[in-house]
């Protein structure tokens, strides 16, 4: 007979900001990812990059309240927006001004590596993954794409 714990797969915890889109009004607050201790495109633990974009966790996931410690399963659709904590600088940044859902303003940057040819903000809104990173008040911030409704180039 197997145990409980038999199924308990180690995870890294990290504090990230999330605004989660529940209509009445949404609101940035504190919580706990569960990333895995091994990414599976590169050396190292798993990035929130690639948790939030993952294709088979897309529909839900375990998250943790950091002021209560309670532990719940969200889903992934209703989430606007996870904002790491860590600040980080980044140079030649486009600025751009997004408007969300519930007509949320968020005004971020985003890098993009592509040839001139393919690095219109066009082309980044339209890359395959449910959502993309950008950069606010100098920390990564992963944007939900199904909560975006207009973006503005600055």
């Amino acid at each position: 007979i197997m145990s409980k714990i038999d199924y308990i797969i180690p995870k890294i915890e990290v504090k990230v900001d999330i605004m989660v889109d529940d209509e009445t009004c949404p609101n940035v607050r504190e919580y706990v990812l569960f990333l895995d201790q091994f990414s599976m495109y590169r050396k190292g633990k798993q990035t929130v990059c690639e948790f939030l974009n993952k294709k088979k966790e897309k529909e839900f996931i375990p998250l943790k309240k950091c002021q209560s410690g309670e532990v719940f399963i969200l889903k992934l659709d209703d989430v606007v927006f996870v904002r790491e904590q860590q600040k980080i600088s980044h140079p030649k940044l486009h600025q751009v001004a997004f408007t969300l859902k519930n007509n949320i303003q968020l005004n971020a940057g985003y890098f993009n590596p592509l040839p001139d040819s393919q690095s219109r903000v066009l082309d980044y809104l339209n890359q395959d993954s449910p959502f993309i990173m950008l950069y606010h008040e100098e920390r990564r911030i992963f944007v939900n794409k199904n909560k975006v409704i207009k973006v503005k180039e600055q």
